[in-house]
C-alpha cells in the first residue's frame, strides 16, 4: 500500500513538472522521462498508470504474427484466420507435400472463411512439391511464397491476383510453365530468378512494370511476349538468359534500366521502344551474338558498357541525338568496322571504342568538346581519324591517351584553321601524320 502510495506520487510530481514547463507530452514519452529518472521497470510496471497502457493493447498482442486470430490445420495446409473478416491466408504446409489443392473456402467452428491470400514463404522450401492446384479467388501471394520448390514443374494462378510480393517462385528449378493473372500489376524483384527451366513467359496487359532481376538467370527462356501496358523494365531483369534469341519491346516502354540483357549470349534481335531517352549502362553487356541493333531516334545517352563485348555487332547507327557515349560503351565491339558519330555528340568518355579492333576509320563531330582517356586504345585495324573542329576540344579537354594502341593509324585529319597545337601532348603512333584538310 505504502509503495502504491509513493509510486502514485512520484508519477504525479514527474507529470506536473511537465506541463509546469510548458512541456507537452503522451504517456508513452512520459513514461520515457520516468524510466530515464532511475525508476525500475518492476516499480513502473505496478504503477496504475502502466496497467492502463497495457490494457490498451493486450487485444492486439493476442493476434498471431499481429494478424490471425488462429491458426488451424487441413488437408496438409495451415491456415491463418481472421475472423472479423472470415477470411483465410494461406500460412504453411507439411514439408513432405507432393500435390496441393488450395480450395476457394474452409469451414472450421461454423465459420466458411474465404481464402484470399498465400502468405509469406507458405511453401518455402517443400522440395517434394510437384503439383499446385488452385480453387480460390486468391488476390495476393506474399513474399517467397514457393522459394525453393524445385521439384514443381507447373502451376495455374487464378486471374483475380492483383499482387505478386517479391522472390515468390525464386530457385523453382523445375518449373516449366505458367500462366500469369490477368489482373497482375507488376512483376516484382526475383519472382522467377533461378526458374532454370523456364520456357516462355507472356506478361499481361495490366503489368506496368517489370521489377529487379525478375527473370533472371532464367536459361531456358526462349519466348517472351511483352504487353504494350509495360511502362518500365527495371535493372537486371532478363539478365542470363542464356537461350532469349530474340525479343520485340513495345513502343510504350519508357524505361529500361542497366543490365536489362546483360549475358545473354544467345540474344541475336531486339527491337527498342520508340520513346527510349537512354541506353543505359551494361544492357547488352556481353551480348555476344547481337549482330545489329537500330537505336531509337529518341535516344540521348549510351551510357558505361552499353554493348561492352557485343563481339558479332558489324556495324553502329548512332542516332542524331545523342550528346553522350559513356565509359566503355562499345569495349570489345571486335566485328564493328563503321560507326556514325552524330553531329550533336559533346562527350566521349574512358574507352569508348576500346578494342574495337576492326574499326577503320571515325570522325570526331565539331560539338565534341570532351574526349576521355584511351577512347581508341587497341584499335589496331583503325587508319583515319578525322576532327571536324579540334579547336572545341583544347588541351585541357582531350587526354594524352586516346589513340594509345592505335598501331596502324595513319592520319589524324583537322580543318585548315585549326589549332594543331592541341595535339602536342597527346600520343601519336610512329609514322602517322597530321593533315589539313579544306
Amino acid at each position: 500500500m505504502f509503495l502504491n502510495f509513493k509510486i502514485n506520487k512520484l508519477i504525479s510530481a514527474v507529470l506536473v513538472a511537465c506541463l509546469t514547463i510548458g512541456i507537452e507530452k503522451t504517456e508513452a514519452e512520459s513514461l520515457k522521462s520516468l524510466a530515464s529518472s532511475g525508476i525500475s521497470k518492476k516499480l513502473v510496471n505496478e504503477s496504475k498508470f502502466i496497467e492502463e497502457c497495457d490494457n490498451e493493447t493486450s487485444e492486439s498482442e493476442t493476434l498471431i504474427d499481429g494478424m490471425y486470430d488462429e491458426l488451424i490445420w487441413q488437408d496438409g495446409i495451415q491456415y491463418g484466420l481472421v475472423n472479423e473478416d472470415e477470411l483465410a491466408t494461406v500460412y504453411s504446409c507439411i514439408e513432405d507435400a507432393e500435390n496441393v489443392t488450395i480450395p476457394a473456402t474452409i469451414s472450421h467452428g461454423g465459420v466458411v472463411y474465404t481464402v484470399d491470400i498465400i502468405g509469406y514463404e507458405a511453401f518455402k522450401d517443400c522440395e517434394k512439391l510437384k503439383k499446385v492446384e488452385i480453387f480460390a479467388p486468391l488476390l495476393q501471394i506474399n513474399r517467397g511464397a514457393f522459394m525453393n520448390c524445385s521439384a514443381l514443374e507447373s502451376i495455374e494462378l487464378p486471374d483475380t491476383v492483383k499482387s505478386m510480393e517479391e522472390e515468390v517462385f525464386v530457385n523453382c528449378t523445375s518449373l516449366k510453365t505458367i500462366k500469369l493473372p490477368k489482373a497482375l500489376a507488376d512483376v516484382s524483384n526475383e519472382t522467377f530468378k533461378n526458374c532454370v527451366s523456364l520456357m516462355s513467359i507472356d506478361i499481361p496487359k495490366e503489368v506496368s512494370r517489370i521489377l529487379y532481376a525478375a527473370f533472371f538467370g532464367c536459361t531456358s527462356l526462349t519466348q517472351v511476349t511483352i504487353s504494350d501496358g509495360v511502362k518500365r523494365i527495371d535493372e537486371y531483369a532478363f539478365s542470363g538468359c542464356t537461350a532469349l534469341t530474340q525479343i520485340l519491346i513495345p513502343d510504350n516502354v519508357e524505361s529500361i534500366e542497366r543490365c536489362v540483357f546483360s549475358g545473354c549470349i544467345n540474344l541475336n534481335n531486339v527491337k527498342l521502344p520508340s520513346k527510349l531517352k537512354s541506353i543505359d549502362s551494361a544492357i547488352f553487356k556481353n551480348c555476344i551474338s547481337l549482330e545489329k541493333i537500330e537505336i531509337p531516334q529518341t535516344v540521348e545517352r549510351i551510357c558505361d558498357k552499353a554493348f561492352k563485348n557485343c563481339i558479332s555487332l558489324e556495324k553502329i547507327e548512332i542516332p542524331p541525338t545523342v550528346t553522350f557515349i559513356g565509359n566503355d560503351a562499345f569495349n570489345s565491339c571486335k566485328s564493328v568496322t563503321y560507326i556514325n558519330l552524330p553531329d550533336e555528340l559533346e562527350t566521349l568518355q574512358d574507352s569508348a571504342f576500346r578494342h574495337c579492333i576492326n574499326l577503320e576509320s571515325i570522325m570526331i563531330p565539331r560539338k565534341v568538346k570532351n574526349m576521355g582517356n584511351e577512347v581508341f586504345f587497341g584499335c589496331d585495324n583503325l587508319k583515319t581519324v578525322m576532327f571536324e573542329n579540334i579547336d572545341k576540344l583544347g588541351k585541357e579537354t582531350i587526354e594524352d591517351s586516346i589513340f594509345v594502341g592505335c598501331n596502324n593509324l595513319e592520319k589524324i585529319l583537322v580543318t585548315e584553321d585549326a589549332d594543331i597545337t592541341i595535339l602536342d601532348e597527346t600520343y601519336i603512333p610512329d609514322g602517322c601524320k597530321i593533315e589539313v584538310v579544306g
